[in-house]
């Protein structure tokens, strides 16, 4: 069940009650056919004023506080309802998508709007994971995550073989990796590492 912030957080803390009572109200229906629900908290939806007012690709971005709000006051609603939490959906198609080629909002293309970004998503998720973890110590968190299978243009070719590797792995796993050990380590050919 994917909580869309953009529906219920109007602008900064104002919220949308009859909105958040809303999603409430479909978990209970859940629990009450004995479905066990799993919240998505985001899942490539933001309000606007979020992107206007503090976007994640900006130095110190707030918006990782504001993320870890929303989930705060989500939980608030949800209580003791919910046990499964995927924070985040796809983390690195969102990232690739919105700040790398441009083809999904917020429509941004640039490696430092990406790295920015990046950092940001990375402390969102540690202080969504955090404010789920005050409010219920044995919920179950993480992200939805794709996985691609990179193949090369030409299979007998080193070069083509090597930067194939290097893509998938940072691909699939950058950002298992960071939000789990809190290092990226990113190689792109055999034995070198950033």
């Amino acid at each position: 069940l994917g909580l869309v912030g953009s529906e219920m957080c109007i602008r900064d803390s104002r919220w949308d009650e009859d909105v958040i009572d809303h999603y409430v109200e479909m978990i209970r229906a859940l629990r009450r056919r004995n479905i066990e629900p799993v919240v998505t908290f985001l899942h490539f939806t933001h309000p606007k004023w979020l992107h206007d007012h503090c976007p994640w690709p900006r130095e110190e971005s707030k918006a990782p506080d504001y993320f870890a709000r929303f989930v705060e006051r989500m939980m608030r609603a949800i209580d003791d309802r919910v046990r499964w939490f995927t924070i985040m959906n796809e983390p690195m198609v969102w990232l690739l998508g919105g700040y790398m080629t441009g083809v999904s909002p917020p429509g941004h293309a640039g490696l430092r709007e990406l790295f920015l970004a990046s950092q940001a998503l990375v402390r969102g998720y540690l202080a969504a994971r955090e404010a789920i973890s005050r409010r219920q110590p044995k919920a179950r968190c993480g992200i939805a995550h794709n996985v691609v299978r990179f193949a090369p243009d030409r299979p007998h070719d080193l070069g083509d073989r090597t930067m194939t590797r290097a893509v998938a792995r940072f691909y699939n796993w950058a950002i298992p990796e960071v939000l789990t050990s809190g290092r990226l380590s990113v190689g792109l050919f055999p034995g070198l590492r950033y």
